[in-house]
């Protein structure tokens, strides 16, 4: 696991809570899924690239590593907005999720590894399962952490 604090370069400014996380193995991954636990994202919002053989996709993640058992004060509560990039990726298959509607809102709920197979699973049983060989994700936080009012939610199932 590679990791590091980053510079935003969007807000020109040194920011040593944002995230640059780097995955190649199931420990990894544990990690980085974690991270990204209840994040939202919009169908839009993610890309195959099939000849740079990468999956791209822009995020809000709930920031867990700053939540505190207090998470019922609104100041405690914070999101970024994070890029998320795997590369080495051949296919993507796509479950329960309808791609005309591009502007669905995704709630994230876990990031399953085995290797070749990376399958990012979604509350209402939705999945987009990717494969590849020698798969390696990069999760990267592109903006500064911003108050959000209520911790995530999503339907189970």
């Amino acid at each position: 696991m590679w990791c590091s604090s980053g510079t935003d370069v969007t807000m020109g400014a040194k920011d040593k809570r944002a995230l640059q996380l780097q995955a190649a193995d199931a420990e990894d991954f544990k990690v980085i899924a974690a991270c990204l636990q209840d994040s939202v994202v919009r169908l839009s919002e993610m890309t195959f690239q099939s000849d740079e053989k990468q999956f791209i996709a822009v995020l809000d993640r709930f920031v867990w590593e700053g939540a505190t058992a207090t998470q019922e004060m609104p100041e405690t509560l914070f999101q970024v907005q994070s890029g998320l990039r795997f590369c080495g990726i051949t296919s993507v298959r796509i479950q329960g999720i309808d791609q005309t509607c591009r502007d669905e809102v995704l709630e994230l709920l876990t990031i399953a590894f085995e290797p070749g197979v990376v399958t990012l699973v979604f509350s209402g049983s939705a999945a987009v399962k990717l494969e590849g060989e020698a798969i390696v994700c990069y999760l990267e936080d592109l903006t500064a952490p911003r108050p959000c009012g209520s911790p995530p939610r999503h339907p189970v199932g």
